[in-house]
């Protein structure tokens, strides 16, 4: 019929009235996944990549190796096409050596990795003060940061160059920022 793999089809059942089609045949799911083609990191620290094969509309998730996990960082909507796609995504590297990967879940909700590509960074590493803190906790410069508190559970998360701490209760705390942890006393 002169069609190639991946082409847009639409099917329209005409009918009459009263007359109703009792089955309509719903092909599987595509057998391939999606197919990365390429992936870079550029010196903007934009994330690059190319994909092949997408039959549907995917979410891919980029992830980044921080505080000896990977952390969800973004997200990006699949264009959708079977043909070559490409995408970009910018990203806030940590001090030293860094580690970033693009995720997506198929059809049938199974995950898929892209491969790790690493980087290294030119930012200086930022500090943390004061140890003890009333309302403000300063990093010194732009970066991903998670607060926990002494139960390990997650208090704050976001991005910055300080960390508002005035409605914390009293107590130890954790920070996860760049590519290192400090403890902190909210007074």
């Amino acid at each position: 019929m002169g069609f190639s793999e991946g082409d847009p089809i639409q099917v329209q059942i005409v009918h009459h009235l009263g007359c109703t089609p009792k089955t309509i045949y719903n092909p599987p799911a595509p057998k391939k996944s999606v197919e990365l083609l390429a992936m870079e990191v550029d010196s903007t620290y934009t994330l690059r990549w190319k994909t092949k094969g997408e039959a549907y509309t995917y979410t891919y998730i980029i992830e980044q190796f921080r505080w000896n996990k990977w952390v969800r960082i973004g997200e990006v909507s699949a264009q959708g096409n079977y043909q070559e796609n490409a995408y970009s995504f910018q990203l806030l590297p940590h001090s030293g050596e860094n580690q970033v990967r693009v995720k997506y879940y198929s059809i049938q909700q199974q995950p898929h990795l892209s491969k790790t590509v690493k980087f290294s960074s030119g930012t200086i590493q930022p500090d943390c003060w004061p140890k003890q803190v009333k309302d403000t906790l300063h990093l010194g410069s732009e970066t991903l940061y998670e607060v926990y508190d002494t139960g390990g559970n997650m208090v704050m998360k976001g991005s910055g160059s300080y960390v508002y701490c005035k409605k914390l209760p009293k107590g130890v705390y954790y920070i996860n920022y760049d590519n290192t942890s400090k403890e902190f006393i909210k007074q």
